[in-house]
């Protein structure tokens, strides 16, 4: 990407494509990474497939993580299983990227995975500090009470994060009419 004074105009034979906007430039991006991990698995090098790679982008809505942790909390709680209280989220949620997730969990377990496992492949949805505490509720055997704690807690850190939020949306406005 530059102006077209200082990038040569003939580079197409050399296999380079010369972009004049960041637009263009971007337009295939994701076409251009898929076939680079594609390539590079071929290759035999061990990286993720450009399916497994992209999910690290996506996320899901902080309330629906808290209902997932409270609905699994009561299921586990009544006594059914894991696999089963996935299966039946799955099936009532609204949200197509959760509900693929909800979908791929209980593969990874019937494979032999922990939810923990299963969860660490959704870096954008589920965090460390989540991942952890119900890995220690999976060791313990309290995974139960793990996820109906670790629902209070995410619910606390949104309420907060919230207030924070439109605590500084007055000084921001302060600025914007300053300026």
């Amino acid at each position: 990407v530059g102006p077209r004074t200082l990038v040569p105009a003939d580079m197409a034979p050399m296999g380079v494509r010369v972009c004049h906007t960041l637009e263009e430039g971007l337009k295939d991006a994701d076409v251009v990474i898929t076939l680079r991990l594609q390539n590079e698995r071929m290759s035999g090098a061990l990286l993720p497939s450009s399916q497994e790679y992209f999910k690290s982008f996506k996320h899901i809505k902080i309330k629906e993580k808290i209902v997932f942790y409270r609905l699994m909390s009561t299921m586990l709680y009544a006594g059914m299983s894991l696999i089963k209280g996935i299966v039946v989220l799955e099936k009532q949620e609204k949200n197509p990227l959760f509900k693929k997730m909800l979908g791929e969990i209980p593969i990874g377990l019937q494979e032999g995975k922990n939810l923990s496992e299963c969860l660490e492949i959704y870096p954008a949805s589920f965090g460390d500090s989540e991942v952890g505490i119900i890995k220690s509720g999976e060791k313990t055997g309290k995974l139960n009470e793990v996820m109906l704690s670790l629902a209070d807690q995410v619910e606390k850190v949104a309420s907060i994060s919230g207030k924070l939020k439109s605590a500084l949306i007055y000084p921001a406005m302060i600025m914007v009419v300053v300026l």
